[in-house]
């Protein structure tokens, strides 16, 4: 058997990478560090339209600086387009988020209740949005002495929240408590009942002045998607 003629054959041996003989000196300058800051920050925002918000604002200024830091480098052609491309597509991210966030829009009392109860809770703007249209943002009034619900007679079938004024609770006709605006009128009933039970108030709201409510029927409010 004849021996094989690698020569003739126009075969092409692989060589190693090439090494780096010494490494880059000095640092790549503050604006490529401020990018990577930016980028740092940018990632701790959360999954809320606010989160939204100052993720992508985060991110824009980020590959902001990259686009600069990478037009200011020579022979990085590919690095620089990227990074203009991704600021352009999170800048439109900020201005989505920003419109999202200008057209929600509430009445004042809701306003108010959101930046008293709903927004320490965690609870997102368009969540609560979707909450109010679940109620059609009804607000009823009360007037003086007239109860809101009756004991042992009224069904536990709505979660209701007082906006202004004061309610009296009284049991078997002794006074308890009074509700003070942004309370809830009966979550101790709510937080009593398991979810596929049914009950009736065991006692007696009513309003010690006039006094503005709102409140959502227990079967519309569990329709409501919270993602």
């Amino acid at each position: 058997m004849e021996p094989l003629d690698v020569a003739a054959l126009n075969l092409t041996v692989p060589t190693a990478p090439p090494l780096c003989e010494r490494w880059r000196g000095g640092s790549e300058g503050a604006v490529f560090h401020l990018a990577n800051i930016f980028f740092f920050f940018g990632f701790t925002g959360g999954s809320s339209l606010y989160g939204l918000l100052y993720l992508f604002t985060l991110l824009s200024a980020g590959f902001f600086c990259s686009t600069l830091w990478a037009w200011s480098e020579p022979c990085s052609t590919d690095s620089f387009l990227w990074s203009l491309v991704l600021f352009g597509v999170c800048l439109a991210q900020v201005l989505h988020a920003g419109y999202r966030l200008r057209s929600v829009t509430f009445q004042k009392e809701f306003q108010e209740l959101y930046n008293c109860v709903f927004k320490k809770l965690g609870v997102s703007v368009t969540l609560f949005a979707k909450i109010v249209a679940c109620s059609e943002g009804e607000v009823h009034s009360l007037e003086p002495d007239h109860c809101f619900a009756v004991e042992g007679r009224t069904a536990i079938d709505k979660l209701s929240v007082l906006l202004s004024g004061r309610v009296r609770v009284t049991v078997n006709g002794e006074f308890l408590h009074f509700i003070h605006p942004f309370q809830f009128l009966d979550s101790p009933e709510w937080d009593s009942l398991r979810p596929s039970e049914e009950g009736l108030f065991q006692d007696q709201p009513a309003a010690a002045a006039g006094s503005e409510l709102w409140f959502h029927i227990i079967s519309k409010l569990k329709t409501v998607k919270t993602f």
